[in-house]
């Protein structure tokens, strides 16, 4: 930007004549530093992020007679983005950014905005949808100023299912003649989520034996067991070709070593299937704070 000099002078005529030079370079470089100042404040800035289209918690939601059926730090969250259901991430701050950059935090591709008039608290403006559609559970959702725009903003948010606002996918299972089964409709998880599975499941492995997810943790494991590391007739969680973790009866925590699917396996013997029996519920939720 070019100063008018012209107009400094007719504005501070009375003061600089009464100024050195030396005066007259102090009292440019101060006016030239308030215009600086008035041009940076305009510039687009990303602040803050809020999300519209929200799921409201009932108000008893989390409460101590729900137990293990509620996902851990739930109760934190006021609502959930409903799987299935259209949200709106709405950055906070000032001004039209050239272009954003939007990270959902669920594995989809950022989504690039251009032209996005950012609002405030009072008025939001329309933001930006998306549609959850994989794992519930804790996401990240980044918003980052590319175009003439400042601000790189980041938020978490709970996505869950209705009606009763689950914080968890609730898989039913049934032993059949697979050692492993894939979850279904599900994506990959993601290296770097921690992934929580709670269990009831309880299966009978024949006539006269019977497991819960743990298994028997009385004797070894045959070695032409599909898992000799693991217990027999448990549950073992698997994600991909290398990573193997043991089942229990109630709650298990883990962090993903390689992006693939989530299959359930149970530690029989491959020619023994058939007669196997029972059946249990799976409660999964994907934390994916951490993801890459």
């Amino acid at each position: 930007m070019t100063p008018n000099y012209k107009s400094v002078i007719a504005c501070n005529c009375n003061l600089l004549s009464s100024l050195s030079w030396q005066g007259f370079l102090l009292v440019f470089i101060v006016l030239g530093l308030q215009a600086c100042t008035t041009t940076g404040i305009s510039t687009p800035l990303v602040g803050d992020i809020a999300f519209g289209g929200m799921t409201q918690r009932p108000a008893d939601f989390c409460q101590p007679h729900h137990g293990s059926d509620c996902a851990p730090n739930l109760a934190e969250f006021p609502s959930i983005a409903e799987i299935g259901k259209e949200i709106s991430v709405l950055p906070l701050g000032r001004g039209t950014c050239g272009m954003v950059s939007v990270d959902f935090g669920d594995g989809t591709p950022p989504r690039m905005v251009q032209n996005l008039p950012i609002g405030d608290a009072t008025n939001p403006g329309l933001g930006v949808q998306h549609t959850y559609n994989g794992w519930p559970g804790r996401k990240l959702v980044r918003v980052k100023g590319l175009n003439n725009c400042l601000g790189d903003e980041s938020k978490m948010l709970m996505v869950g299912f209705n009606p009763d606002d689950r914080g968890d996918l609730d898989l039913g299972f049934v032993p059949n003649n697979l050692v492993c089964n894939l979850v279904p409709d599900r994506p990959p998880l993601r290296k770097g989520a921690v992934v929580r599975i709670w269990s009831d499941a309880v299966i009978q492995y024949g006539p006269f034996i019977k497991f819960s997810s743990s298994g028997d943790r009385s004797s070894p494991t045959p070695t032409n067991f599909p898992f000799p590391d693991h217990r027999k007739f448990s549950v073992v969680f698997k994600v991909g070709r290398n990573q193997l973790e043991q089942g229990e009866d109630g709650a298990v925590l883990f962090r993903v070593k390689e992006t693939a699917r989530l299959e359930i396996c149970l530690n029989d013997h491959p020619n023994d299937l058939r007669d196997n029996r029972g059946a249990g519920h799976f409660k999964i939720t994907v934390n994916e704070v951490s993801a890459e």
